[in-house]
Parts: structure tokens; C-alpha cells; sequence
């Protein structure tokens, strides 16, 4: 499972670019389907305005030791949108590579240095993971300080959500994207118990509160009656009238 950290959120210059523009061997997963946008509309022409895109946010959640036909580990990414919509990813290592080795292609004073390879010892040990987790984290604050490399086509496409029907799509991944919607599943549930339980604490306070009022309410309202009896002198009429009455009784007696 995806061991926790404190999300750092990135902020990106994002644009959408078609699936089948690079040609990679990632995997992922789709939370929210995915705008794709011809990379025809794209145009470097003199004098060319593009509305400029709003940046999106790019967490990485975490990783996770998966094993299929090989044990491998992945990286859990999730994206949002400013408007609203997200989805996660998944990444390898290896991803992360080519996406540096695209950069340096396209960029020959690229040197964003990736965490380095672990030859010789284990590659899942817990410390070691969350060392290349933060490296990893670094690398893509570093890719967006840049707008020509966060905006560069590598970049969105490694951002960008494919169809869950692609060869990279494995069974292992699945069940890890299902697991991470369990968990929120699990985490929303819990904030609306939390909420529910305030709710119901507010409404019992907001009773007591009422009920306290009308108390005061009929006090107050026979004070006031006997302050307006004493006013009149009818409170000793009263009182006479009833021990006349007992009077009566006792003498039929």
C-alpha cells in the first residue's frame, strides 16, 4: 500500500496533447475522463494568440510495491484541474527516466537530475523508497519553475490520462486505483460520520436551548400574574374565599 505523506501540490501549465503523439510504455489510470486536443491546434506562428490554460495540480501520493509477472513499484500521481475534475496516475521509475531523457532531447541545457538507480541492494526496502519518492517529488517541482519544459509535450502527455483500455493497463494497477478509491471512499465516509455527529450535537444544544427559553418564558408569565393578583388585592379575596370554603365543609361535617 501507498505509505502517507504531506502533499506538496505543484502548480502546472498544462495543455492537453492526443494520446498517440509519443510513444511510451506507461501505465495509469483515469479518475475523470481526459480532454485530448489535437496537437494541429497548436500553432507556432508569428503573431499566433493562445488563450492561455489555467494550471492544474499535480500530487504525488505516494508509491506502492506491486507484483505481477515482476515485482515493480509505482508511483501514485493525482491530478486536478482548477475548474474542477481530477484523475491519478501511475508511474514507474523507468517513466520517469524517459520523460528526462525526452527533456534532455528537446532541451540540451536540461540537467534536472533524477534520484540515482539502486544497483547492488534491495530497491523496496522502505527508507530507500521514500528517499527516491522525495528525489522524484523534487524533479517535477524543478520541471515546473520552467514554462517551455513544463509545457513541452513529454511533460502534459506524462501528466495526461490514457485510456484504460491500453496495453499498460494491468490487473495489478486496478487493483491498486481501486484500493486508493476505497481508502477515500473510506476517508469521505468517515468526514461525513465526523459532520453528522456535529450536526446531531448541534441540534440537541439548539433543544436544550428552546426548552430553557419557554422555562423562562412560563416563569416569567406567572410572575407577572402574581405581581398583577398582589396589584388588585385579589390574592387575599382568593385566600379568603378558600378557607370560607374549608370552613363550610368542616361545619357540614
Amino acid at each position: 500500500m501507498a505509505d502517507p505523506f504531506v502533499p506538496v501540490h505543484l502548480s502546472v501549465n498544462w495543455f492537453i496533447v492526443n494520446n498517440s503523439s509519443l510513444n511510451r510504455g506507461s501505465s495509469l489510470l483515469t479518475v475523470d475522463e481526459a480532454c485530448s486536443r489535437p496537437r494541429g491546434e497548436q500553432s507556432d506562428r508569428p503573431g499566433n494568440t493562445e488563450k492561455e490554460e489555467k494550471p492544474i495540480s499535480a500530487t504525488l501520493l505516494g508509491y506502492e510495491i506491486l507484483k505481477e509477472r515482476e515485482k515493480f513499484t509505482v508511483y501514485k500521481i493525482l491530478i486536478k484541474r482548477p475548474e474542477g475534475g481530477s484523475w491519478l496516475i501511475f508511474r514507474r521509475y523507468a517513466d520517469f527516466c524517459m520523460l528526462s531523457d525526452q527533456l534532455r532531447e528537446l532541451f540540451p541545457g536540461f540537467h534536472q537530475a533524477l534520484p540515482p538507480k539502486r544497483r547492488f541492494k534491495d530497491n523496496y526496502d522502505g527508507s530507500f523508497l521514500e528517499k527516491r519518492r522525495l528525489g522524484l517529488q523534487t524533479f517535477l517541482e524543478n520541471l515546473m519553475l520552467h514554462k517551455h519544459i513544463s509545457t513541452s509535450e513529454p511533460v502534459t502527455y506524462f501528466l495526461s490520462a490514457d485510456d484504460p483500455s491500453s496495453p499498460f493497463y494491468s490487473t495489478e494497477e486496478s487493483r491498486a486505483f481501486c484500493e486508493t478509491l476505497e481508502q477515500k471512499n473510506h476517508r469521505l465516509l468517515r468526514e461525513l460520520l465526523e459532520k453528522q455527529r456535529e450536526v446531531d450535537s448541534l441540534t440537541k444544544s439548539l433543544e436544550d436551548k428552546e426548552n430553557y427559553i419557554d422555562l423562562l418564558w412560563r416563569k416569567k408569565q406567572h410572575l407577572l400574574f402574581i405581581s398583577s393578583c398582589e396589584n388588585k388585592n385579589i390574592l387575599p379575596t382568593i385566600e379568603a374565599s378558600r378557607l370560607q370554603t374549608e370552613n363550610y365543609s368542616c361545619g357540614c361535617c
